[in-house]
């Protein structure tokens, strides 16, 4: 299928594989900070941060799609992305750009494509492919 609009998507980064999130789900990009973490917890919810008096859950992309855990460094951000009524945060290596793509593809089916249903699509640009990632399903998906 190809893209009907324009629509902007923000190209982030876990090590060389990229991934992207519609401009209109992102709430804010931050430096990352501590994360108090939630006993019992999935390997990829990696615990809850106090953005501006709220409590918000933080998940890790990099354990969601099985990548090992690695230290933050000076790129690493936290993108808030609009979960239901609320937001979530979820941590990234690296924002790369603000793209549009020129064309979307079915993404691929079981594993190859991340956890189930974490992929809306396939973004096609001038210089690289990323991920489009469901923000609902990325909430929703067990470790």
């Amino acid at each position: 299928m190809t893209a009907s609009k324009q629509e902007q998507y923000i190209e982030l980064a876990l090590d060389e594989e990229y991934y992207a999130i519609r401009i209109q789900d992102v709430q804010e990009i931050i430096r990352m900070q501590p994360i108090t973490a939630i006993p019992g917890s999935p390997a990829h919810v990696k615990g809850v941060i106090c953005l501006r008096g709220e409590v918000v859950s933080v998940i890790g992309l990099r354990e969601l799609f099985g990548m090992p855990a690695k230290l933050p460094s000076k790129d690493t951000r936290i993108v808030m992305v609009k979960h239901a009524e609320t937001f979530v945060g979820v941590i990234v290596d690296r924002i790369h750009k603000v793209t549009v793509y020129n064309s979307i593809q079915v993404p691929p089916q079981g594993k190859a494509g991340g956890p189930s249903g974490c992929l809306t699509g396939i973004g096609l640009g001038d210089d690289r492919m990323a991920g489009l990632l469901n923000t609902e399903q990325l909430w929703l998906t067990p470790s």
